[in-house]
């Protein structure tokens, strides 16, 4: 089936359309809590209620990207990516996930719906496959809901260590940074903290702004 074109609404009159699968149903009312797409093709067609507080967070305070080399990790739909395409003025903006046809329609929908003024790229990325993961450097890294499996807490510590330690084009003023969303009661979220701190990381925790069910994790390479 052709995919559909589908709007999230950030509230505050900003908004943006994505392309789903054919399959999807539209999204959901209910734009705080539950999955906003739901397909018959596992999670990557999917916006998980972080992906969803990350997308607005950028879309209402751009700053966070502007100016930045930015990469989405597991970006699915690319909602995330999106926001920042539209909302933001990042340098570029890479798309990485390890389901193709989702990072296909990502892409399409920063390219094409949101007509994103700064470059945008894409890469089928395992985070266990260095060898897979995109060679520019990156500033800014972006994720959401990416601790729910126990096996890819280290690998995304090192794909984590990868950018944020290299110390190239680094801004003392603006330090590499991941930006990462994740429910309050992921039962690994310890362990990836803990790998982060053994790894030269360190991760800030806060309560999602208004969201008390998710937590905004903010990661940095140790000075």
């Amino acid at each position: 089936a052709s995919p559909t074109v589908s709007t999230v609404d950030f509230g505050q009159d900003k908004f943006i359309k994505l392309f789903l699968p054919g399959d999807s149903r539209q999204l959901s009312k209910n734009v705080e809590s539950g999955t906003k797409v739901t397909t018959n093709n596992g999670g990557g067609d999917v916006i998980w209620p972080s992906g969803f507080a990350l997308s607005r967070l950028i879309a209402h305070c751009p700053a966070l990207v502007d100016g930045r080399n930015v990469l989405e990790l597991g970006c699915g739909l690319g909602v995330v990516a999106a926001a920042a395409c539209k909302y933001s003025r990042p340098n570029h903006v890479a798309l990485s996930d390890r389901d193709s046809s989702a990072l296909a329609l990502a892409y399409a929908s920063c390219v094409q719906l949101q007509r994103s003024r700064a470059s945008v790229s894409r890469s089928c990325m395992d985070w266990s496959d260095p060898s897979s993961w995109p060679a520019q450097n990156y500033d800014v890294l972006l994720a959401a809901d990416v601790l729910y499996e126990k096996s890819s807490v280290l690998p995304l510590v090192n794909v984590l260590r990868h950018y944020l330690c290299d110390n190239t084009d680094n801004d003392e003023d603006m330090p590499k940074r991941a930006i990462i969303v994740d429910p309050a009661s992921q039962v690994n979220r310890d362990a990836f903290c803990y790998a982060a701190f053994k790894a030269g990381l360190d991760v800030e925790q806060e309560e999602f702004p208004g969201t008390p069910d998710l937590m905004l994790l903010s990661v940095y390479a140790f000075e």
